[in-house]
């Protein structure tokens, strides 16, 4: 009886042990890479831990009690559904960036990733189906024989894996992710929840400006998801721009700059708090406890103004996306949520009727907008009649390898009707033509990868992510001839996000910005930089450091 019971054992653990390896990451060969890149002893650890994990979790399969089963059953499913979902679109996995994307925007996206990823997330299930049926006959075999182990065994043995693998897993910052795929998942949750951010009051600006600023009015404007490269201003070979080709007396494009981050929310918060690159990881969490620039503007005497136009207010950090919480609004004296559902008679038309009705009073105003922009499902977000490239993606059809051409060519509708429509409605609406004391400074949040080296997913991968997803455009408007943007010699492909916040500093009349400003990149040899590296210690992990573009 008992070899028999040793016999169905070693049956589970060699079965997970396959599936693991076939499905998910080749253990041999993370341990080989280790050993070589490491040493003899690194190799070692994570060899014994990653054992007593698939030991842990052959044993659950024999607890004779129920509750206990079923309590850890259903943590393996859920965990290798969600696993095997990520590792389908972005081919890495889920990583603890990824749970920390869902925390703080996974209800506002939730559907738009449904109908852009159900193919794979179909294809995860049924997989995972396969798994469950696994283990119900095995179950029913141990059933009938009872072949129990006691429960505190099974329980001991979870849980002091848990721990092994997590102390590994807390020493690498989550860098080395310990299988199988349950203790990976559970690691990245216990860190993603013990290690919260800073949640509180900013510390306050005592410094005021030295001199007035030259504008009146002063608006950012960051995108989403616009990949600089799709912009025919900057050299796209299909006519993505057209507007913004004919008025290239009201701009100055500067090209393809550099994203702070590949993800959305750690782009705004480091354009919101001045982060500079040098400055990460920030390991003190100084994006959420400095001077905002909304406390910048204040001190220069601008009434302050955020526009979301993204119309959703974040999954669990309590109303608000992007990092932003209560206390940020005590220096905005205008924080407008506004509608991305309902059809417009023009391209994010409640931003731009929101923004010519703040230019019409006598303040000075700085204003900060965030767009809907380009975020996936790309097909959703112009109308039919504004269909310039086919053929696109239908309605609901998910991203796939097959259908690359018509992703692109949703994606460049998509680009020109959000970029290229919006400002032709924008500047038109707000009267830009006769506005000389206004500055706009143009961007995006990241860039975009469409279906790259066969890859579903578009931008915040953690593990060696596409530079696209780090290219973003940067224009500068401005109908002043005398002001300082339209008599700068400036160059092309040089910038990055990093100097935005310094910019607005120098603009608004600071004598000392945190950093370089877009006037003063071109004195240096600049090596333009994709960032993808930890914005905090915990839990906003990036794995993948400093990128050099080339």
């Amino acid at each position: 009886m008992n070899k028999k019971r040793i016999t169905l054992f070693l049956f589970v653990l060699v079965s997970f042990i396959i599936f693991e390896n076939i499905v998910f990451e080749n253990i041999i060969g993370a341990s080989i890479g280790l050993y070589k890149n490491s040493n003899i002893y690194k190799a070692f650890i994570y060899i014994f831990v990653t054992m007593l994990g698939f030991f842990s979790n052959a044993l659950i399969l024999f607890v004779r009690n129920k509750v206990v089963y079923i309590s850890l059953l259903i943590i393996t499913i859920i965990t290798n559904a969600l696993d095997l979902v990520y590792k389908k679109i972005n081919g890495a996995g889920c990583t603890t960036t990824d749970l920390n994307i869902i925390k703080q925007e996974g209800k506002g996206l939730f559907f738009e990733s449904i109908i852009t990823y159900y193919e794979s997330i179909i294809q995860s299930l049924i997989i995972v189906t396969l798994l469950v049926m696994f283990y119900y006959i095995i179950r029913k075999v141990i059933i009938k024989n009872t072949y129990y182990i006691n429960f505190r065994w099974v329980v001991g043995f979870y849980i002091v894996s848990i721990m092994f693998s997590y102390s590994i897993f807390f020493k690498t910052l989550g860098s080395t992710n310990l299988r199988p795929t349950n203790i990976k998942i559970v690691n990245s949750l216990i860190y993603n929840f013990t290690n919260s951010l800073y949640y509180g009051k900013r510390i306050e600006l005592k410094e005021f400006p030295s001199s007035n600023s030259r504008f009146k009015d002063i608006i950012l404007i960051i995108d989403e998801s616009i990949e600089g490269e799709y912009l025919s201003i900057n050299g796209f070979n299909l006519e993505t721009t057209p507007y913004l080709k004919s008025i290239q007396n009201l701009y100055v494009n500067l090209g393809i700059a550099s994203a702070s981050s590949n993800c959305s929310a750690s782009s705004n918060l480091i354009l919101m708090s001045g982060v500079q690159v040098e400055e990460l990881p920030d390991l003190q969490q100084y994006a959420l406890r400095g001077p905002s620039i909304f406390q910048y503007a204040k001190n220069a005497g601008f009434k302050t103004h955020y526009l979301n136009g993204q119309g959703f207010t974040g999954g669990f950090t309590g109303g608000f996306c992007n990092f932003m919480t209560k206390f940020d609004l005590k220096y905005i004296d205008d924080y407008s949520l506004l509608d991305k559902y309902g059809c417009k008679s023009m391209p994010e038309e409640d931003l731009i009727l929101k923004t010519k009705e703040i230019l019409t009073n006598s303040d000075k105003n700085f204003i900060f907008m965030v767009k809907r922009g380009s975020h996936f499902p790309w097909q959703h977000n112009y109308p039919k009649t504004h269909k310039y490239f086919a053929p696109d993606l239908k309605d609901n059809e998910p991203l796939s390898i097959e259908g690359k051409d018509k992703a692109i060519n949703s994606y460049l509708n998509s680009v020109r009707y959000n970029v290229d429509d919006f400002f032709k409605c924008f500047l038109n609406q707000i009267d830009f033509i006769h506005k000389h004391n206004t500055l706009i400074i143009y961007s995006s949040d990241h860039g975009q990868s469409i279906l790259e080296n066969c890859n579903k997913a578009t931008h915040c991968q953690a593990d060696n992510p596409p530079l696209s997803q780090g290219k973003v455009p940067l224009l500068l408007f401005s109908n002043d001839e005398e002001s300082l943007v339209n008599n700068f010699n400036f160059k092309s492909d040089i910038y990055s996000h990093f100097q935005i916040f310094p910019t607005l500093q120098k603009i608004m009349g600071y004598k000392l910005p945190r950093g370089k400003t877009l006037f003063e990149i071109n004195e240096e040899n600049f090596t333009q930089k994709f960032v993808s590296k930890n914005l905090f210690w915990t839990p906003v992990i990036l794995n993948d450091l400093n990128r050099i573009q080339n």
